[in-house]
């Protein structure tokens, strides 16, 4: 292990203050990560960890000490980690991992897969969200469509709680992703307020795509009509539409747990 740093002006803790910003985390490749259980599941998955840091006097856990011994550690003192710690009790350690983004066409499909796509969603807490619950339902990777927030946002990567090391973070335009769904016999299945489809109420074909749009706007008609079937979750109560995390892992379960009907 390297000796213990001090100062806030040290080269690593100035990197690490940086990488909360998007244009110096796509100009590196890396991004940041906090906490006990993401720092263990970037090891578990394989992720590649350039440096960890962390911190004597607040790292008690004997499991995130034994952590220090997987990769590349640099010791902070105590007020230098909470200088660049983003929680009101920080833990002590974290992580410096390369990002793990794949193209589409290199992103496989099996018999069974089924896969979310978001169109421009722009709130990172939803983001990290949904790669928890693809995770969570043994759905096939996320694909980010167009101009959608960054998927190592230190908000995102919070929200996921580690499943973006595990779950495959696809990046592609709406007519690539299109024109893959079609040229792979992907079903696609899209979301819309004046769906004429109850979700509950369809078999869902595989290999399938889930298609969500942005927070506000939804889905352009254009690529709304590209879907094969368009579904709407029934709003019983004053409320207009639900979050779209919630959305997406409604329906994302209903499409994972749910047999083709001869």
């Amino acid at each position: 292990m390297r000796p213990m740093i001090s100062s806030t002006k040290n080269p690593l803790v100035k990197r690490i203050r940086r990488l909360k910003q998007k244009k110096y985390r796509l100009q590196e490749g890396v991004f940041f990560v906090e906490g006990l259980r993401v720092v263990a599941t970037a090891l578990e998955m394989g992720a590649e960890v350039e440096q960890i840091v962390w911190c004597d006097d607040l790292l008690v856990s004997d499991f995130g000490r034994s952590l220090l011994l997987q990769a590349p550690a640099t010791e902070l003192s105590a007020s230098v980690f909470q200088a660049i710690s983003e929680r009101d009790q920080p833990v002590g350690i974290g992580a410096i991992v390369k990002m793990r983004v794949t193209a589409i066409s290199e992103q496989s499909i099996g018999e069974q897969s089924v896969f979310v796509a978001l169109y421009e969603i722009s709130d990172p807490g939803n983001l990290g969200t949904i790669i928890r619950t693809v995770d969570a339902a043994g759905a096939d990777g996320v694909i980010l469509v167009g101009n959608t927030v960054d998927p190592f946002h230190p908000s995102a990567v919070k929200a996921s709680m580690g499943a973006v090391f595990n779950v495959a973070i696809v990046e592609s335009s709406a007519e690539n992703l299109l024109n893959w769904s079609k040229e792979n016999g992907l079903s696609i299945v899209a979301t819309s307020a004046k769906g004429s489809a109850d979700y509950r109420a369809i078999s869902y074909p595989k290999p399938a795509l889930l298609l969500m749009g942005s927070e506000r706007e939804g889905l352009p008609s254009h690529i709304l009509q590209q879907a094969d079937q368009a579904v709407a979750i029934p709003m019983r109560g004053t409320a207009s539409s639900l979050n779209l995390a919630v959305a997406t892992g409604i329906l994302l379960y209903q499409m994972t747990t749910t047999s083709v009907v001869d």
